[in-house]
């Protein structure tokens, strides 16, 4: 009898051997760099925050004039899309870590570089998608980058220079947002990480490479 799949739910992970849990450091530049797990990221608020960017750039280059409440907007969406690149470049500014030790069954989340909480492996799951919640975004976006760069094509349709640039800086926006999606969904996976006090987990994205460590069987000599 096969099991069947729930996709977009949570997926558990096999039961480990137990064992007392290891004294994590308090200071993460205590713990040894190969028993950690750094956290992965994609670039998606950057792109949004560009793509905002390039939106609101647009009311001070149409040939007509903006209205006073256009330019409110403008400045109001490009505002916004400034809070996301700094966002971006905060939140990888100091990622957080899962720490593992091999011998044991238990992970340390470190936050700002200092040990949040100790969970047991067995605990922690892993996001389990629909592929068509991978690879209908992935085509998609890839079809949108191709159709702005169609327009970069040299023809006779007397298409501005300003507008070739926007359709150029559309198609790497696309591109990139292409390029995340591929990352994230390919070669990372998110673990869900349970709070200590409170229901729920913390969703954490790390490199599929480094699950056989985070996350593998182990037994404690």
């Amino acid at each position: 009898m096969t099991e069947e799949i729930s996709y977009n739910r949570r997926m558990p992970i096999n039961p480990t051997a137990g064992g007392p849990a290891p004294v994590f450091p308090e200071d993460l530049g205590s713990l040894p760099e190969n028993a950690r797990v750094t956290q992965a990221f994609g670039w998606a608020p950057a792109n949004w925050g560009f793509g905002l960017l390039l939106f609101g750039s647009l009311v001070f280059t149409q040939p007509a004039k903006p209205s006073r409440a256009e330019y409110i907007g403008a400045a109001a969406v490009m505002v916004f899309g400034l809070v996301l690149l700094i966002y971006e470049f905060r939140r990888r500014k100091r990622p957080k870590v899962l720490g593992r030790f091999s011998q044991y069954n238990q992970i340390g989340l470190y936050k700002r570089s200092k040990l949040d909480r100790v969970v047991e492996v067995e605990s922690v799951n892993l996001v389990l998608y629909h592929p068509g919640r991978t690879w209908g975004p992935i085509m998609a976006l890839s079809l949108t980058t191709i159709v702005f760069a169609v327009f970069l094509i040299p023809s006779s349709m007397g298409i501005p220079r300003t507008e070739k640039v926007y359709f150029a800086l559309a198609s790497l926006l696309f591109l990139s947002f292409t390029v995340s999606l591929i990352k994230t969904r390919l070669r990372c996976e998110v673990c869900m990480v349970p709070y200590e006090k409170r229901r729920g987990s913390e969703w954490i994205m790390v490199r599929r490479k480094d699950i056989p460590l985070l996350l593998s069987r182990r037994t404690q000599s």
